[in-house]
Formats: C-alpha cells, sequence, structure tokens
C-alpha cells in the first residue's frame, strides 16, 4: 500500500513538471535549463537567480513571478546601463515575456530574479528551491545549483 502511494505520489509530480536531466525541467511547452544562483556573504540581503527558459509551443507564455522561502521577496528584474555608464536594477512590470519557439536568458548583467530580504546566506553547493510562476505553464518549483561567484553554469554541469 505505501509502495503504490509512492507511486502515485511520483507520477502526479511526473505530471506537472518533467525532469529530463539534471539541471533541466520541463513544464508545458517550456524547457527550464540551468538554473543557479551565486554564493553570498554571510550579511548579504540579496542575491540573484538565472536560467534559461526555452519555449517549444507555437504561443508565448511570460514568467510573472517567483517564490522562494529563503527570501521574503522576490523580484523580476533587469540590469539597465545609463548613458553615463552606470548600472542599475529595475523591476520589470509585467513579467517576462517567452515567445513561441524563442530562448530567454536571465543572466548576471540582464533579465534575472533577485531574492531580497535573505533570511540566511545562499550557500555554495546547496540546491535551494525556488517556485517560478507563468501565466500559462503555472507555478514550477525546481532546485537552484548554487555556485562560486564567478563560476559559469555550464563549467559546474561539466563537473557532475
Amino acid at each position: 500500500m505505501l509502495k503504490t502511494l509512492a507511486l502515485l505520489a511520483a507520477a502526479s509530480l511526473v505530471a506537472t513538471a518533467n525532469i529530463t536531466q539534471a539541471g533541466e525541467v520541463s513544464v508545458g511547452t517550456l524547457d527550464l535549463k540551468t538554473p543557479f544562483a551565486y554564493a553570498t556573504p554571510p550579511s548579504a540581503k540579496v542575491g540573484g537567480g538565472y536560467l534559461t527558459i526555452a519555449n517549444t509551443g507555437d504561443a508565448a507564455d511570460r514568467l510573472v513571478g517567483a517564490t522562494a522561502k529563503f527570501a521574503p521577496t522576490v523580484m523580476l528584474h533587469r540590469t539597465v546601463v545609463d548613458d553615463n555608464g552606470t548600472a542599475r536594477m529595475e523591476h520589470v512590470m509585467g513579467g517576462i515575456e517567452i515567445p513561441a519557439g524563442e530562448m530567454v536568458m536571465l543572466a548576471p548583467g540582464g533579465l534575472h530574479i533577485m531574492f531580497m530580504g535573505l533570511t540566511a546566506p545562499i550557500v555554495e553547493g546547496e540546491t535551494p528551491e525556488v517556485t517560478l510562476t507563468f501565466e500559462k505553464a503555472g507555478d514550477v518549483t525546481l532546485p537552484f545549483d548554487v555556485l562560486r561567484p564567478g563560476t559559469k553554469p555550464e563549467a559546474h554541469a561539466h563537473s557532475h
């Protein structure tokens, strides 16, 4: 009986989010690849989250928000550089469009997820869960690899 319940629970999870390989999750027509964050110092109050989202469908979707247990406020941001070369972050109102048949990268220096009011540091080697909310695909929770600042996620992925 217990084994049957475990199999049913696992099947229900696979129905909503299909884990295709380490660091990659599919939900609806979206493929979420290489989710990661950089480790933060113990006193940091903010951190960033990054990933690549590919839309294999015929209709656009939109990343409209995110939540994480380790940050009471999570926002979608973009880095903007003004005419003087000064970079600043701004909130992306209305979410981030993921056009049909295209890929959108959330990466340092561009679009990203901002974890604000960190309740604990983001620690290298851990894999905290972040829930992303899409307009059409709905919610999907996935682990974000935590890397040493400056490490490229590709190098990390090949080290498994």
